[in-house]
């Protein structure tokens, strides 16, 4: 993530945890803390360091888990760093591993021709979607847009869902895949060609709650 991505994120964490500003707010800042004390700027410094190799979606799904309660708060403010950048690698390595599974299927041949027990998933049991920021930048976008104010470009984050089939059944963790609820990434296509998707999709299902059914399998 970028400094200003870090900011962002830490904004976003701070709303969640409130008393993380009462803390923050207590370290003196640059020129004014004693001999060998680190100022603010050093500490929001050493934060950052600490979670600049994260994807700024991984780290604020990193946030809303450790909120829900979904992920263990650590003790002290100054662990809370670590806490995240540790799950926001374990979302990202996750995510990894589903595109992985669906890229290393082999499919089994008839006649020449590849055959598989499932043509939604490929056999690979995880189908590619939108990450609900994605989601909800793009309604975000089309609010703008209807309010005439110019869209804003947005970032397009990837996640999973799990197949219905049988191969679907071993990613337990992942909410199951429905056209209604989520926007299926088109593999292929350029980023242009994949935004315009995700705003046709999101204009017909904004009003579907995406995050709660997130949430659900969390």
């Amino acid at each position: 993530m970028t400094r200003e991505e870090f900011r962002e994120w830490l904004a976003h964490h701070r709303a969640a945890f409130t008393g993380l500003s009462v803390w923050i707010n207590r370290i003196p800042e640059p020129g004014k803390q004693r001999e060998g004390e680190p100022s603010r700027a050093d500490v929001l410094a050493a934060w950052y360091a600490a979670m600049r190799d994260c994807d700024p979606a991984d780290a604020r799904a990193a946030t809303d888990r450790m909120a829900a309660g979904q992920l263990e708060e650590p003790k002290g403010w100054d662990r809370h760093k670590t806490a995240i950048a540790q799950e926001a690698r374990r979302l990202a390595a996750e995510r990894n591993r589903h595109r992985s599974a669906g890229a290393g299927t082999r499919p089994r041949y008839a006649e020449g021709e590849p055959t598989y027990r499932c043509a939604e998933c490929l056999d690979s049991g995880v189908i590619p979607i939108w990450h609900p920021d994605s989601v909800t930048a793009a309604c975000n976008t089309l609010d703008g847009a209807e309010r005439g104010c110019l869209g804003q470009p947005f970032t397009l984050y990837e996640a999973a869902a799990k197949c219905t089939c049988e191969a679907g059944s071993e990613y337990r963790h992942l909410p199951p895949f429905d056209p209604g609820v989520f926007c299926r990434l088109s593999p292929g296509s350029t980023t242009r060609q994949r935004s315009e998707e995700l705003l046709a999709w999101t204009a017909k299902h904004r009003k579907i709650p995406i995050y709660d059914a997130f949430a659900q399998f969390a």
